[in-house]
Formats: C-alpha cells, sequence, structure tokens
C-alpha cells in the first residue's frame, strides 16, 4: 500500500512538473460537423441511450432477483417454522396419550388400594400418592412443551419425555407389585 502511494505521488509531481512546462497554445475550438457528419454522432447518443436502457434492466433484474431470493428465505422460515409445530403438536399429543394411559393405570391401582388388606393398604396408599405426584409432574411438564419456543424445546421436551418415561416406569413397577 505504501508503495502505490509512493508511486501515485511521483506520478502526479511529474504530471504536474509536465503542465507547467507546456507551449502555451491558443484555444481551439472543436470543429463543427457539416450538417452530412452528424451520424456519428447520434449513432454515440444511441449507443449511450441503450447502454443506459441495459443498465436499467439489469439493475431491475438485479432487484426481482434479490426479491426473488428473500421471498424464497421467507417462505423456508415459514415452511420450517411450520414443520416444527407440526412436530411438536404430534410429540405432545404422544405424551399426552401415554399420560392419559397411565392415568387409567393409576385409578385403577388407587381402587384396588381401597379394597387391599390392613396391613396393604398403607404400602398402596403411598404408592398410589407418589405415582400421582409424578403424573401432576408429567402434566406440568407437557404444558411447558406444548407452550415451548422452538429454541427451548430441545430441553423442555427431554425434561418431559423424561419425566412421561419415569412415571411409566413407576406405573409399571406399581402394577407388577400389586397387580393389574
Amino acid at each position: 500500500m505504501k508503495k502505490l502511494l509512493a508511486v501515485g505521488l511521483v506520478m502526479g509531481l511529474g504530471m504536474a512538473a509536465n503542465l507547467g512546462c507546456e507551449e502555451k497554445k491558443a484555444p481551439t475550438t472543436p470543429a463543427t460537423p457539416a450538417s452530412g457528419d452528424s451520424k456519428p454522432a447520434a449513432d454515440k447518443a444511441a449507443t449511450s441511450a441503450t447502454k443506459a436502457s441495459e443498465a436499467t434492466k439489469a439493475a431491475d433484474t438485479a432487484k426481482e432477483v434479490s426479491k426473488t431470493a428473500a421471498d424464497a428465505a421467507k417462505g423456508a422460515a415459514d415452511a420450517a417454522k411450520t414443520a416444527f409445530a407440526d412436530t411438536k403438536a404430534k410429540t405432545v399429543a404422544e405424551w399426552q396419550k401415554a399420560t392419559d394411559s397411565l392415568k387409567k393405570d393409576i385409578d385403577t391401582l388407587s381402587t384396588k388400594a381401597g379394597t387391599a388388606t390392613a396391613d396393604q393398604k398403607p404400602v398402596m396408599d403411598a404408592a398410589v400418592k407418589g405415582l400421582r405426584d409424578q403424573y401432576d409432574a408429567a402434566v406440568k411438564k407437557l404444558g411447558d412443551a406444548k407452550s415451548a419456543a422452538e429454541s427451548d424445546w430441545k430441553k423442555v421436551s427431554d425434561d418431559a419425555m423424561a419425566q412421561v418415561k419415569s412415571l411409566t416406569d413407576a406405573v409399571k413397577s406399581a402394577m407388577d407389585k400389586f397387580g393389574k
């Protein structure tokens, strides 16, 4: 960059020195074309007009391409949002179906605890209470998942899935222990 500036400075000084050394000549007036010589000037004007028109068309085309690209990007973003919303809705619906089924199993265990023997009743009641608490936690996690933004989905869905799995395992264990 410094070399370029130095070369430019040297050239500029040389040109300035040459300007002062030129002979003074009388100003000349450009020759006026004869009436038949106006064709080259008209051709130049037409060429300039054509080039200006082509430049305008190119600018318009660039604007259209830019608008098309922006529209495509917006369309892709909208499609991604829709795909996320659809996937989220399906996933949450599956978890909701699973928790609804588990709720029925918990209710079955609760009914069974009501008819249990005196020594089994406190154990079953405690197990059912623990399952209901886990169920309530799973329902809360599902609510969080339903309202989660895309940026939070990974963490929220992992938490909800873990809670539903934990509830599923606990209900299965209780059903195995106390019978269906």
